[in-house]
């Protein structure tokens, strides 16, 4: 499937700065969209080194289509309608086949997860961190007398080989009785969704059984360790049941979602509603909620003046990558990838290629000497962020030699 992208980007893809105001170099990458219909296209998961995205785009007669994005490959259409979840390796996609749920790798193609029953659909929500365990729901729906339809949901999770289990049965017989699995840990040991026909929000751990009743109607993700949840608006959860509100952007209302976080919860992403319509907010508790493109320009000097960014979906482990959509130049829905470095994560490494080799020494010995706001001076080379490239500098890159982060 041909990758296509709008006109204005074809000459420059990653928009990048190199002089942050707090350290780190950070990129903006539009991901485009395929060929046929209309341009429309938006990114739902990262892998850990923020190498691969996977989200869903516009095909051909404008059908939804899943997709698997690297640099070097573009837009790779999986033969999924759409994608939800990516593995921590970024070799495994999660994500729907018509109304069947569907693991899909490179190598291996699509893998069709199974059926309760064959007349119960499923739907895949997240995945473990090696892909091994998906999670999600069965469900089917009839008509109901007097118009309508009833749907049950079953909250389930498949193993390795695509077996099915229901984790929790739905309600206790009512109308809408639902129950579904919204994400789940690393590990798969703990799972978080919904039992809407008894009004409860759960909160599983399998290894202990334990389950908490969480007060919240959607669970949009859970932190490493299962401590902290993220959901129902702008908020923060513990398994105490205490909530807290992350903030709105300035002129907004409590409208927004506070949709990914890094590993520990401490730095979170989402959408905040403002007068200019939704847009992507980060946030951390020293900072409260900041705008996400105001921070890529004003602290990074990033130029994303005709972009608007509507959400923030996910966010890399260690902070560093955030997947969203954005409205381009041409005013279309794009996806994107927003890379922050953080150079404390790997010492040494001065170009951000996660290797730390010639390429860095070379890049402190070209800036050898300037200071800050000397002509010649390279920020990146600047490892200790001293604001002078010296030998604090060179002996970093030599005492973390061979390094891949």
């Amino acid at each position: 499937m041909t990758y296509r992208r709008p006109a204005a980007l074809t000459t420059i893809l990653v928009l990048a700065a190199t002089s942050p105001a707090d350290g780190g170099i950070a990129s903006f990458t539009p991901l485009g969209d395929f060929e046929g219909g209309n341009f429309s296209s938006t990114a739902k998961d990262v892998s850990d080194d923020g190498k691969v995205v996977v989200g869903s785009g516009q095909g051909e007669d404008n059908l939804p289509m899943g997709f698997y994005w690297t640099a070097a490959s573009g837009l790779i259409a999986t033969g999924q309608r759409s994608i939800e979840a990516v593995s921590a390796d970024g070799y495994v996609a999660l994500g729907q086949s018509g109304s069947t749920a569907t693991r899909w790798t490179e190598a291996g193609g699509l893998e069709v997860l199974g059926r309760l029953h064959p007349l119960l659909r499923t739907f895949g929500a997240d995945l473990s961190a090696d892909g091994s365990i998906a999670a999600g729901y069965a469900y089917d729906h009839w008509p109901q007398p007097g118009g309508g339809l009833v749907e049950r949901r079953y909250a389930v999770t498949w193993d390795a080989e695509g077996a099915p289990s229901v984790v929790w049965q739905p309600g206790r017989g009512q109308q809408y009785d639902q129950s579904q699995i919204d994400a789940i840990t690393p590990d798969g040991d703990v799972i978080v969704g919904r039992d809407i026909g008894m009004d409860h929000f759960e909160y599983m751990r399998l290894s202990t059984g334990m389950m908490v009743d969480v007060d919240c109607n959607w669970i949009r993700a859970v932190s490493d360790d299962g401590a902290v949840l993220l959901g129902c608006g702008p908020y923060k959860w513990t398994l105490d049941g205490a909530s807290e509100f992350l903030g709105d952007l300035p002129g907004g209302t409590s409208y927004g979602q506070a949709l990914g976080m890094n590993a520990d919860g401490s730095v979170i992403v989402g959408t905040s509603r403002t007068p200019n319509g939704d847009e992507a907010f980060i946030w951390d508790q020293a900072r409260g909620m900041r705008n996400l493109k105001t921070v890529l320009e004003t602290e990074h000097g990033l130029n994303l003046a005709d972009w608007q960014l509507y959400y923030a979906e996910a966010m890399s482990p260690d902070g560093q990558h955030i997947v969203g959509m954005a409205r381009n130049p041409q005013g279309n829905n794009e996806a994107y990838l927003v890379t922050i470095r953080n150079p404390l994560l790997c010492p040494g490494d001065a170009d951000y290629d996660d290797h730390v080799d010639f390429d860095d020494l070379n890049l402190v010995l070209a800036a050898w000497g300037r200071e800050e706001g000397q002509i010649g001076f390279i920020p990146e080379a600047d490892v200790d962020q001293s604001g002078a490239i010296d030998f604090n500098d060179l002996n970093i890159v030599l005492a973390n030699w061979g390094a891949a982060c």
